[in-house]
């Protein structure tokens, strides 16, 4: 997870300030091409490597002086200056926008899946948020922290980055489920929320599975994560 998020994360920047400098460029062209061209004096693009060639090209500037030909114009320096702003813009919104290492891998995991234990019970509605409000400290130990440490930048910076996978919950009609973003002891757990809930004994199913909740619909966090803030150098 490490090398891949390290692959991204240089990878990402590269790629938006080659396309952002690449895309100036374009426009650099584009605008000069629309300037109209100036005249030089005849001379052609490479200096003649025989002595006599070069008599004669001097010769032939002295007789001619208005001979002369079209040249594209050359670009202002300042559009140089005005162009560097995108590109120190996209450098800007890819250092804010680019996640750090933790909350990287929880969006990895949210996404392709992880090992989870998901509980589900079957009650009314109207009945599910104080049966949320009674498992509250069962839940309080389903969601996992993911902590990342490495080394960017030149000089190297030790970086220790934190975030949470939260537990999910999701309600469809007399269903409810609870998704805790570890793997939990199936028989304990069970026995765990049968016990805060008031249930009766099998009501409260537990079953491993790897869970994906960006690619399940109806799901939503339960516990919402704990702030990670921006890496903190160790």
């Amino acid at each position: 997870m490490l090398t891949l998020y390290l692959l991204v994360h240089y990878g990402t920047g590269l790629l938006m300030i080659a396309g952002a400098a690449y895309a100036v460029s374009r426009v650099i062209q584009t605008q000069r091409a629309k300037l109209p061209p100036v005249t030089s004096p005849l001379l052609p693009a490479a200096t003649p490597p025989r002595r006599r060639e070069r008599k004669a090209l001097r010769r032939l500037q002295r007789r001619h002086p208005q001979w002369s030909y079209p040249v594209a114009a050359p670009v202002p320096r300042r559009w140089y200056f005005v162009g560097c702003i995108p590109i120190f813009a996209t450098a800007a919104v890819w250092a804010v926008a680019m996640p750090d290492g933790a909350r990287f891998q929880v969006m990895v995991e949210s996404t392709v899946g992880y090992p989870a234990s998901i509980a589900q019970v079957r009650l009314p509605a109207s009945r599910h948020a104080a049966l949320l409000q009674a498992w509250q400290p069962v839940i309080a130990q389903g969601a996992r922290t993911v902590e990342m440490d490495y080394t960017i930048g030149r000089p190297p910076l030790a970086i220790q980055s934190r975030d949470v996978l939260p537990v999910q919950v999701r309600q469809q009609g007399d269903l409810l489920q609870v998704a805790f973003a570890q793997p939990m002891q199936t028989q304990r757990l069970q026995a765990a929320l049968t016990a805060r809930g008031a249930l009766a004994a099998g009501a409260v199913q537990v079953h491993p599975r790897t869970f994906a909740p960006w690619r399940e619909r109806g799901w939503t966090p339960l516990l919402a994560p704990a702030p990670a803030g921006r890496p903190t150098p160790r």
